[in-house]
């Protein structure tokens, strides 16, 4: 068949142009343009009109990453509630922003700084009991260590696919902490000013995959043989597990996307 044949020559064409070369860990975790993270364990310390400490934890998120202001294609957003569970009710699905600084080749940093304007109140679920508070300004650092993995399913169950990345805090307190500053009982005047501290934070993250939309279709972190046969076979069908762009339809286009990033793979 004709379309064999050209298929066949692209192939070839593609194989002349494709250099294999190692990535740093931080362009890997880029390139999956995802990453699944949780807080696991952290320590938490209120002071001033309120006044409690005890541990606590966060449930597993997804994030997206993408250039909000850093430079380094690393930064994303979450909801309030994603980065502490126990941020409840209203106001709580506002977003912010983490900016990143890549330390180094399996290193990157994450800062967040939340400033509302006057008047910004939620509600803080601290051991079972809901406690409101005027959000005054509220700033977490976050410092992980990438390393590579075998290619295997999110163990925190947020991203489809295999994930060749996992990730973990260094650098203690001082490179992963939330500090947050507000009123109780959103009374904003000094007699209700309150500190709250998470410290010892215990963090996993997982990435590093390389996206279906680049051609990975089964999701094993490599780019091969096996994509191209699954498109191949599902050519002019709307096989949904084969269309690599998500248009609807097997065609020209998601080939072409196999061809051309032929032979990448995970970390």
């Amino acid at each position: 068949m004709s379309c064999i044949k050209k298929l066949s020559s692209l192939l070839i064409a593609s194989s002349f142009l494709l250099s294999i070369a190692s990535a740093d860990l931080v362009d890997c975790l880029r390139a999956g343009g995802r990453m699944s993270f949780r807080l696991t364990n952290c320590n938490y310390l209120f002071t001033g009109a309120y006044n409690g400490s005890g541990t606590t934890s966060s449930n597993p998120i997804a994030v997206t990453f993408q250039e909000l202001g850093s430079g380094t294609g690393l930064d994303f957003r979450v909801t309030l509630n994603e980065l502490i569970s126990a941020i409840q009710g209203p106001g709580s699905e506002t977003l912010v922003t983490f900016l990143a600084t890549i330390v180094d080749d399996d290193e990157v940093k994450w800062n967040m700084n939340f400033n509302p304007a006057p008047g910004f109140c939620i509600t803080v679920v601290v051991e079972g009991n809901p406690v409101p508070f005027e959000v005054d300004s509220l700033t977490t650092r976050y410092h992980l260590m990438l390393s590579s993995r075998e290619c295997a399913a999110d163990p925190l169950e947020r991203l489809s696919g295999g994930q060749s990345l996992s990730g973990v805090q260094v650098g203690g307190d001082a490179d992963n902490k939330l500090y947050g500053v507000g009123y109780l009982l959103c009374q904003r005047n000094t007699g209700f000013l309150s500190q709250v501290e998470l410290t010892n934070m215990q963090l996993v993250a997982y990435g590093g995959s390389v996206p279906k939309t680049m051609g990975n279709v089964n999701g094993d972190c490599v780019i091969d043989d096996t994509d191209l046969a699954i498109v191949l076979e599902a050519f002019g069908t709307d096989d949904a597990n084969a269309d690599v762009d998500g248009s609807g339809l097997v065609d020209d286009t998601d080939l072409a996307i196999v061809l051309t990033n032929f032979g990448m793979s995970g970390c």
